[in-house]
């Protein structure tokens, strides 16, 4: 059997793409995340999460992994939900952005936009990543 990890995952990023790899991969690591969701009648509820950046499809990639609210066992975050989801970045040289994908199973939020540099900033554009 085929070790589905070592083929998914990739060590650095691709070099022919490496400068513009970059605009996502200055993420790549494991991160603790202070999560903040506002309710429409201006409360706040704020959750720890982690999230979890890689290299991935050949260095063409970066996924990473939202948990959110952490422990697993936490009770269920106000406003936004429990995350348990992924986000595939795929860069795309014919339009010299990102193709991004993010799939959250759990709460069947799947959602797609395209993420350019501005600056030192990304400039996501597509629907809006809320809670359903």
């Amino acid at each position: 059997m085929t070790d589905f990890a070592r083929l998914l995952h990739a060590d650095g990023p691709n070099p022919e793409h490496a400068a513009a790899l970059q605009l996502y991969g200055r993420f790549v690591g494991d991160w603790d995340a202070g999560i903040t969701a506002h309710g429409p009648d201006g409360t706040r509820h704020t959750a720890p999460g982690e999230i979890h950046f890689g290299w991935v499809l050949e260095g063409r990639a970066v996924q990473d992994v939202w948990i959110i609210p952490r422990p697993a066992a936490a009770p269920a975050f106000p406003i936004a939900g429990n995350w348990y989801g992924t986000t595939l970045r795929v860069y795309d040289p014919s339009m010299s952005a990102w193709r991004i994908s993010w799939f959250d199973p759990g709460r069947s939020v799947f959602r797609q936009q395209i993420g350019r540099p501005r600056g030192a900033d990304i400039v996501r554009k597509g629907r809006p990543m809320r809670a359903t």
